[in-house]
Formats: C-alpha cells, structure tokens, sequence
C-alpha cells in the first residue's frame, strides 16, 4: 500500500511540475524590518481576490484580506515610494471592487502616486482604476471593454419541456423569480423590474467613475460606445497614454522618485514546486491554533448554504457553522466575532438553524456581519440575526422570499418507455418522488410551506433587527438591492468594508488594534482539497470549464434536488459585470 502510494505520490509530482514550475520574480519583497531609499512596488492584480484561501498545487488565488494587506504596507512604510499596478480582468465582485478602491485611495492619502496600467480591463477593473488611479494606461494592442453593466436571465423550461421534464414549483414573495428560469419562458414582470433597477444601480456607479475620470458631460454616451481599441481609449480620455508595460513602469518610477523598483507577487508566481515541498503539503497538519488571550474571530460564510455536516469549497454547510458559533459564544476568549458573508442563499433549514446559532452568540457578545459582493436570500436571513450589518455600495443584499418544490419527470421516462409502479402507504407518501406531478391538494400544501417559511423568514428579520413593517413589506418579497439601497429600508446599518466592520468588532469587543485574530474555517490541507472533503469539490472533475457557468450549474443543481424543503435562494447565479 506504501509502495503504491509513493507512485502515485511521484506521478501527482510530475504532473505538478510540469504545469507549474516558472521563473522566479524578479525582485523579492524585502524583510519588514529591511530599509531601503525608496522603492517603487510594482503589484499585479490578476483577478478578483477571493474570499477564503485554500490548499493548491498551483498558484492559488489570493485572498481579498491579504491584498489589502499588501496594498495598505505600501501606504504605511516609509520606504515604499509609490505604486505601480498591473490590472487584469476582475470579472464580478462589485463589493470586493469597492474595497480595492479605498485601499489604493489610502496609498493616494500618504502622498504616493499610484500608476495603472492594463493590456485588457473590463467594467469592474476599469472602476477600480477610474476610482484609484493618478494615471492609467494601456498597452497599444490592447482593448478597453468597458461596456456597461448587464445581467442575463437565462430560462430553461424549453430544455426541460424538451427533455421531458416538468417543474412543480411554488413560491413566496411576488418578484422572487426563484421558479421563473423552471417554469416559465421569460421572467415575471416584477421579477426583470426588480432586477432591471439592480443593473442601473450598478452602472451608475460605473458612469459616475468614468465621468469622474474623464469629466465628459455625458458619461453614458462614452461607455456607449464602448468596447475601445488604445486610440479610441485615448481620445475618450479614458486614459492618459498608450504605452508598453515597461515604458509606463519608468515613468511611475520618476513620478515616485523611486531608486528601484520592487515587484510583489501576490500568489507566489513562480514558486518552484518540488518534491519535498509536495509531500510537506499532503502531510502537514494544518494549524489552526486558538489563542489562548482575548481575540476577535473572522468567520467567514461563503458560498450556497446547504443542510448537513460536509462542506466544500462551493458551499457552507449548516452542521459545522453552527457547532463552530457555539464554540464562540462559550470561549471566554472570543470577545468577538466577524462574520464575513458572501452567500445567495440555499436551504431554509440549515439557514434558520445557522440565524439561530449568530443569534444566541449575538446575546452574549458583538457579532458584527460584513457583507461582500452578496448577503441574499439565506444569507441575508442569517445576516440579520448579528449585532450590526456593514455592506459595501455595491453589495447584493436582499432577496427576502421562499421557493419550494420538485421535478416531474414522468414524460421523461414514458418517453424511454420506463413505467413506474409505486406501492404506496397513503396517498401522498410517494408525494417526493420526481416520477409523477403534484396533485393539486400536494401543491397547496408545497404553497402553505412557502408561506410559512417567508413568514419565518420576516420574523427572524423583526427580531434581529428594527425594521419600520412598512419599509420591510416594501423591501422584502424576492426583491434584491444594492447596499445603498439596503441601507435606505433599514436592511443594513452603514456602508463600509471588512476594514472597517473589523474595526467597530473590536471596538464592541474591547480589542485593541494587536489583539489576535483566530481564523474560521481553518484552511482546509492540500489532501483534503484532493480528495474533495474540504476543497472546491464541484470544480474538480469539470476544470477548466467558465466559473461563473459552473457557478450557474450548482445553482440549478441544487434547485432541482427535488426535496420539497423550502429554500431560500436566489434564482440564478447573479453574476452582474
């Protein structure tokens, strides 16, 4: 058994260095305590930053919390001159968008220039440089694809018509729109309202930037005529020259008065990977040492909510969170906790335990939630159970409503000439199984469910919160909204980053600013990321494929899982870029 498993620990090495083994960075960053006569960092942002870190083999994603990190030392040691930033693509994240910008903008505070430079920038990094940057620029076979933000609603009863399934889907709160994409051809009239009014939100907040930025009387027109080759970039003033890398990187380096130029890499590019390391990883254990002196907790729940004791990289499981905040709550230790929420939702069970879990530890000690790009639908009923709720302008918050129901596959399988032969009890205890319609009286009772659950769900906000009923009436059924709006009906408390939602925790929990912080989930090992038990196992067997429709098929996954359990999800994977 030995034997076998070093060859297939030997094969996994190959495999690893040839896929991963690159040139070292140019520069390393110096030692903390290492001075030198003013360096200019040279940083590149590749996407956006995740929320969690996690095991790999490769280059992993960095996290949010660590490049906000590396950016704030910029601003903060005296040694660092300026910034030279490289932007690629961020995609989605508006929230996480938000948060770079007030990073960058302390680096501007401290009276160093920061630089930018891109070869290809989309709406959400063209926001962040328009917001943060002295001066932007571009590279001459470069494209500008700043073109406005857009959602798709995408509907999928023809597919399942098609194949021969059938949706019996209820639901509770009018612009919901949780059963739309099942049961209907195009979404409901509230439902695209509701998120027609997200997606103007949105890009109004990109138009205000790039009116900022270029001080054009009309900055829609501009992004209307968008995407932008370099030349037309220019002339829009989009940005302030059309240059190679290497010549925008000199000119930074003069604007700082910077002796040398010192390149960080964020994920560790170019780390060699060898076989010593390799085997390090699969068998260290992984720290996760509490400390043993008064400390805050950064709790982080990110992901689809799901029932049960496994989670994985994609999902937030309710047994381990709920165990995890009833630790908190009993740890003399813990004075408090920050819950870092980025969740569409999922299961109205495990939602409601969770709320229950944040809520008991709230009666004993701050809770502080801050929201990332999406506090919606379960993560918003869990949200609403903490101390004081902190989002960014552009987080999705909301979402308050109910979905429940089931597949009917029964055309699918007449169609393959499978017949099924049920021998029930009664005669509704067949009533989950996807082989036949609901009857009428079952779907009543999938609705009363609904009902039930929305009502539970609205409760949980009056006892978390101080809500005007009218505002929350107005607020609530399915709809969702951005954290200005959040903060309009009451739903959220400030606006603010995770900076500043640490902040106000350790001041509730009387912590000073060197007090530890104990982080939640640990990091789950490099083995455990193999064998999918606390990775990403969703992604494992399909890589390679477009996140954001990986994103869209765990979705739809979990809405057909035919439980009839009520949910508290949003519809789609909303991925507004």
């Amino acid at each position: 058994m030995k034997r076998l498993l070093l060859v297939k620990l030997l094969m996994l090495f190959l495999l690893v260095t040839t896929a991963c083994h690159g040139p070292r960075p140019r520069h390393e960053m110096p030692a903390a305590g290492a001075q030198s006569s003013s360096e200019l960092v040279e940083l590149r942002i590749e996407g956006m930053p995740g929320e969690r870190d996690s095991a790999s083999l490769g280059r992993p994603n960095p996290t949010l919390e660590h490049t906000l990190g590396v950016i704030d030392e910029i601003a903060t040691r005296s040694d660092r001159a300026g910034l030279f930033l490289r932007m690629d693509p961020l995609g989605s994240g508006g929230a996480r968008a938000g948060e770079l910008v007030q990073a960058l903008q302390r680096v501007r505070d401290a009276h160093k220039p920061v630089h930018c430079h891109f070869e290809i920038a989309d709406n959400a990094s063209y926001f962040v440089m328009a917001r943060s940057c002295d001066r932007i620029s571009m590279t001459p076979a470069g494209h500008a694809m700043l073109v406005g933000v857009a959602a798709h609603l995408y509907s999928i009863r023809g597919l399942l018509e098609w194949a021969g399934v059938r949706m019996d889907m209820v639901q509770a709160g009018r612009a919901k729109g949780a059963a739309d994409p099942f049961t209907r051809d195009e979404p409901s009239p509230e439902h695209r309202e509701n998120v027609a009014a997200l997606v103007h939100a949105l890009n109004d907040r990109l138009v205000s930037a790039v009116a900022a930025r270029t001080h054009a009387a009309d900055a829609n027109a501009v992004i209307a005529r968008g995407p932008f080759t370099s030349t037309q970039a220019l002339a829009e003033h989009l940005v302030d020259a059309v240059e190679f890398d290497d010549e925008a990187r000199q000119t930074a380096k003069v604007a700082s008065h910077a002796r040398r130029i010192t390149r960080v890499a964020l994920s560790g590019d170019g780390e060699p990977v060898t076989f010593a390391s390799l085997l390090a990883q699969l068998s260290a254990e992984q720290s996760n040492d509490t400390p043993q002196v008064p400390h805050l907790v950064v709790a982080h729940l990110s992901g689809s909510i799901i029932d049960g004791s496994r989670s994985s990289g994609a999902t937030v499981a309710g047994d381990p969170f709920v165990h995890a905040m009833r630790g908190f709550a009993s740890d003399p230790n813990v004075k408090a906790v920050l819950l870092r929420i980025d969740s569409p939702g999922g299961s109205a069970l495990a939602s409601d335990r969770m709320w229950h879990a944040v809520y008991r530890l709230r009666m004993r000690k701050p809770v502080i939630v801050s929201v990332g790009d999406m506090a919606a639908s379960g993560g918003y009923y869990i949200a609403c159970a903490a101390t004081e709720i902190l989002a960014g302008e552009a987080s999705i918050v909301g979402s308050i409503g109910v979905v429940a129901g089931r597949p009917d596959m029964s055309v699918l399988l007449d169609r393959f000439g499978v017949r099924m032969h049920p021998i029930v009890s009664s005669p509704a205890s067949d009533v989950l199984m996807p082989f036949r319609p609901l009857r009428d009286e079952e779907r009543a009772h999938f609705q009363a469910s609904a009902v039930e659950a929305y009502g539970r769900f609205i409760s949980r906000i009056n006892q978390g919160r101080t809500v005007d009923p009218a505002r929350l009436r107005e607020a609530a059924e399915g709809r969702v909204w951005t954290g200005n709006d959040a903060l309009r009906f009451g739903l959220v408390d400030r606006i603010g980053t995770m900076r500043d939602a640490m902040a106000r925790a350790r001041q509730l929990g009387h912590l000073t600013a060197n007090s530890p912080t104990h982080v939640w989930p640990p990091r789950p090992s490099l083995f455990e990321t193999l064998l999918g038990t606390g990775g990403d196992e969703a992604t494992l067997p399909l890589l390679g494929m477009d996140s954001a429709l990986l994103e869209r098929l765990v979705e739809t996954s979990l809405a057909l899982e035919g439980s009839g359990i009520p949910r508290a999800a949003l519809p789609y994977a909303l991925d507004i870029r």
